[in-house]
């Protein structure tokens, strides 16, 4: 039995060899399913590096940083000029006044004057025709009594008392002719006299006297007119200092002075009649150099504007 079966075995065997060798004969079947993945093999030698990639976007602005030590501080520079000027004219004012008062001899003769008047009077003379007026008047009286209706149904009924009164009035109107005198004494005529006369004698009490107290004050200005009295004033500068002022874009020479012992100056004078109109500027100058009536060098010092016009007229 043992021998039937290893026989039997060994028949299948030989048939699971055989049948798939003749089937070949007849062409390669249909792949089977995939097997599933074997394991990982060992890693590799790196490759070489790739080329470099594209930039990326601008990240955004980090925060602001603390502020850094502060520097050092500077010399200190040298102090620009303190001197000023001004332009402007004195005024005087009235600050107050004292009042004499009392009588005052009259004496002289007057202008031409009506001396006298003469009026005429008298009774007169008319003649000529009024106007539109009443010749005459003719009135009507009698009884008059009051009536009416009264009652409902209404009855005509008239009081008992009947009164005597003006009942009407009839009157006629025309031209009338007038010619006789007046009744009263009238002005008919005035004559005058004219001419001059002496007068001698004393007033009433009059204001005699009027003292004004005055008082002179500067008065600065930005506006001016050609021809104008002025006056410039400086101050701020060196004793000594001779100080050039010009006026215009072209620094036309006007003037000089000398400062006093407390720097200030002040010089009497008039707007030029060829100065430019408009907004000028006035100028105050050390160590300057005129030529041809212009300022063409110097230290300016101080500056003060202007607006010169035209006087109307």
């Amino acid at each position: 039995m043992k021998k039937v079966v290893k026989v039997v075995g060994f028949l299948l065997i030989i048939a699971l060899l055989v049948v798939p060798l003749a089937a070949c004969t007849t062409g390669q079947g249909p792949a089977g399913p995939q097997g599933p993945a074997g394991p990982q093999g060992e890693k590799g030698e790196r490759g070489p590096m790739g080329p470099p990639g594209e930039s990326g976007p601008r990240g955004p602005v980090g925060p602001k940083g603390p502020a850094g030590p502060a520097g050092l501080q500077g010399e200190t520079g040298p102090m620009g000029s303190l001197a000023q000027i001004v332009v402007g004219y004195d005024l005087d004012v009235i600050t107050g006044y004292s009042v004499t008062s009392g009588p005052a001899s009259v004496s002289g003769t007057t202008a031409n004057v009506v001396t006298s008047v003469t009026p005429t009077g008298g009774i007169v003379d008319i003649t000529g025709t009024t106007t539109d007026a009443v010749t005459s008047l003719d009135t009507y009286t009698g009884h008059f009594c009051a009536c009416g209706w009264l009652g409902d149904p209404p009855d005509w009924v008239c009081t008992d008392y009947c009164e005597y009164a003006l009942v009407g009035i009839d009157s006629n109107h025309d031209t009338t002719t007038v010619d006789g005198q007046t009744d009263t004494t009238v002005l008919t005529n005035v004559s005058s006299s004219t001419g001059s006369v002496d007068v001698t004698g004393t007033t009433s009490s009059v204001v005699t006297n009027v003292d004004f107290t005055m008082t002179t004050i500067f008065y600065t200005t930005w506006n001016v007119d050609v021809g104008q009295s002025v006056v410039i004033k400086g101050a701020g500068f060196d004793e000594g200092d001779e100080v050039t002022i010009s006026i215009c874009d072209d620094d036309l020479y006007w003037g000089e002075a000398t400062a006093n012992s407390c720097g200030a100056f002040e010089i009497d004078t008039t707007v030029p009649v060829d100065v430019d109109t408009g907004p000028v500027t006035v100028r105050a100058w050390l160590n300057a150099s005129v030529d041809d009536d212009e300022v063409t060098s110097g230290e300016l010092m101080a500056v003060w504007p202007l607006e010169v016009e035209v006087p109307a007229g």
